[in-house]
């Protein structure tokens, strides 16, 4: 039998080929790509249970809020158009939280 399966020494070995790995640091950039792409998704689907929340308000109610004009509008938007204001303080308290 152990004739039968042989070695090559004389063969020079190859490392393992790398070219399917990423570059150092290129899986944690694309890591926090997705990870603030959930957070973005995450913020949008907040914002668009606030609409749906207004349209169910009567007059009065949002009367009382000072939305009374603008809630069948702003509940009228697409989820993904999250106000610039909302995008900005949820970046902001992202910093401010160290994550």
């Amino acid at each position: 039998m152990s004739g039968i399966i042989r070695t090559n020494r004389s063969l020079p070995r190859r490392p393992a080929p790398t070219a399917a790995l990423p570059p150092p640091g290129r899986s944690a950039a694309k890591g926090w790509g997705i990870a603030r792409l959930m957070r973005r998704l995450e913020l949008a689907l907040q914002v668009r249970r606030e609409r749906r929340i207004l349209l169910g308000m009567d007059h009065r109610m949002l009367k009382d809020m000072g939305l009374n004009g603008i809630a069948h509008r702003e509940a009228s938007r697409p989820f993904w158009d999250v106000p610039a204001d909302r995008l900005h303080a949820e970046n902001h308290v992202r910093c401010a939280g160290g994550g």
